[in-house]
């Protein structure tokens, strides 16, 4: 038997479920597309057959006997109605700290401290455009001695 070193490249192609059950990758390859083939097909099928559904037969006489439904009429909720024993909502803790104007408060709130930069921040920034400012005036006083041409003669060694 030869070894992958040796060029038996057939040895790679080849994959084995058991050792005595050996199958190359085309024959893989052409099951799958006859099984792909297959699911297909009785799709196919299946789908073109016509549906069919069990007709319903209403029995007139039986619909006739039952008694109609009771129409339900819906009592409206005297809450509130009777006026002075309920508290008002401004007395009431738990709307001032949960409903929705302490909700739009706390998201006021939030929204301004996360606007507002902190002091650390903004000193940073000020002394940065101080820095640029000063190595801008720095460089360009530096900058046409630097650029000077050297002397026309360059003295020579003897």
């Amino acid at each position: 038997m030869q070894t992958v070193e040796e060029g038996n490249t057939a040895a790679l192609l080849r994959f084995s479920c058991h050792p005595n059950v050996r199958h190359s990758i085309s024959e893989w390859v052409r099951l799958y597309w006859r099984i792909l083939l297959a699911a297909f097909l009785s799709c196919a099928i299946f789908m073109a057959l016509p549906a069919r559904a069990t007709p319903i037969k209403p029995d007139l006489k039986k619909l006739l006997a039952q008694p109609a439904p009771k129409k339900t009429e819906y009592i409206p909720a005297r809450a509130g109605w009777d006026g002075p024993e309920q508290r008002t909502p401004e007395s009431n803790v738990y709307t001032q700290n949960y409903g929705p104007a302490a909700t739009s408060r706390a998201m006021k709130a939030s929204l301004l401290a996360a606007a507002v930069p902190g002091w650390q921040a903004v000193l940073s920034l000020i002394a940065l455009i101080f820095l640029l400012r000063r190595l801008r005036k720095t460089s360009q006083v530096e900058s046409p001695a630097s650029q000077q041409e050297p002397p026309s003669e360059v003295p020579r060694a003897a």
